[in-house]
């Protein structure tokens, strides 16, 4: 489960799971209530960090590549489209099958770090310090976490981010 990332204590975390972690970006308007839910997280703790987390098993994201009546709720599988499909699409023209799912996956969670830092609210806990952002991405099969390193533009083993 999800839930179960550490060790720690109860009320150590506050978790937020929502449809292939979509975070709107405040040019998306008010789509859905993901970062109202957010916002209450910080109102109830002293968050200090915040992980957007993708994992490689995500069903959510084959299931928006295939051509279907899926119900798009808010646009997100829409944005998922114009961003993450489109990018990996033009960046990564040979990969195709399961390789192509998997850097959409990564994509899309970096598409979603940005859109958090984004709002005024988190840039603003960024500039002064009090918050850290990070991006994991889980691969289920392995429980193996690969962290985005904004100083190589990778993700990188977590190991080398300690």
């Amino acid at each position: 489960a999800s839930d179960n990332v550490s060790f720690a204590q109860p009320d150590r975390f506050f978790i937020l799971q929502h449809l292939a972690a979509s975070i709107p970006s405040p040019a998306d308007g008010e789509i859905d209530n993901t970062f109202d839910s957010i916002l209450c997280g910080f109102d109830e703790y002293d968050i200090r960090h915040v992980i957007v987390c993708g994992h490689l098993g995500c069903g959510v994201i084959p299931n928006w590549l295939k051509d279907t009546d899926w119900r798009d709720t808010g646009g997100l599988r829409a944005r998922f489209h114009s961003n993450a499909v489109k990018a990996v699409s033009e960046a990564y023209p040979e990969l195709s099958g399961a390789a192509f799912i998997e850097r959409l996956i990564c994509e899309h969670a970096l598409f979603q770090l940005e859109n958090l830092q984004s709002h005024p609210f988190i840039q603003n806990r960024l500039d002064e310090g009090e918050l850290k952002l990070h991006l994991w991405i889980v691969n289920d099969e392995t429980a193996r976490i690969q962290a985005f390193d904004p100083a190589r533009s990778a993700l990188v083993p977590i190991e080398q981010k300690r």
